[in-house]
């Protein structure tokens, strides 16, 4: 089975931490883009397009709890730009996935991690063990949960293991 093209975004109030995962001719994981982007339609959509017509997607959400503790306007904006992926995203299989999980694994968090809580700082070691390119770079928080949400996206769609998994923390779209 040929790895699929992961196209991951960290919705924000106007802009949007962006990645893409995939393996290269040798099975290595790679990045195939990373960087953030303004929220706006035409280049949403051209990221996607650019992906492939079989990438997957996949979009950050807040849980609950964490959007219960935020500020109103600030959510209202990046549920917007959530939704204009998702717009942008029309076709493709689309996965919403929560960086954190109250307690429960079924996080992206929690599966790069294996802490539902991890701060930034153990994502971005994580990442390091799988892109040791990242190292040497230097990357915003945002483009790194869209990295890590790629990442996991990408290997849980390798087994069907992580297939079935990812039925059961995140609903496909499209």
């Amino acid at each position: 089975m040929k790895a699929p093209v992961v196209v991951a975004f960290d919705p924000g109030t106007t802009q949007v931490g962006y990645a893409v995962a995939t393996r290269d001719d040798d099975g290595r994981l790679k990045i195939a883009a990373l960087e953030r982007l303004e929220a706006r339609v035409g280049t949403l959509r051209g990221v996607i397009a650019a992906a492939g017509p079989d990438a997957v997607v996949g979009i950050e959400v807040l849980p609950g709890f964490l959007a219960a503790k935020a500020r109103a306007d600030a959510l209202f904006h990046t549920a917007h730009v959530a939704g204009l992926i998702e717009g942008c995203a029309a076709g493709h299989r689309v996965y919403h996935l929560p960086a954190n999980g109250a307690g429960m694994r079924s996080s992206w968090r929690g599966y790069l991690t294996q802490n539902p809580r991890a701060a930034d700082d153990a994502v971005k070691r994580a990442l390091e063990l799988h892109y040791p390119e990242l190292k040497s770079r230097r990357s915003s928080v945002h483009v790194r949960d869209a990295l890590g949400l790629a990442t996991v996206l990408l290997l849980l769609h390798e087994s069907a293991y992580g297939r079935k998994a990812l039925e059961g923390m995140a609903t496909p779209h499209g």
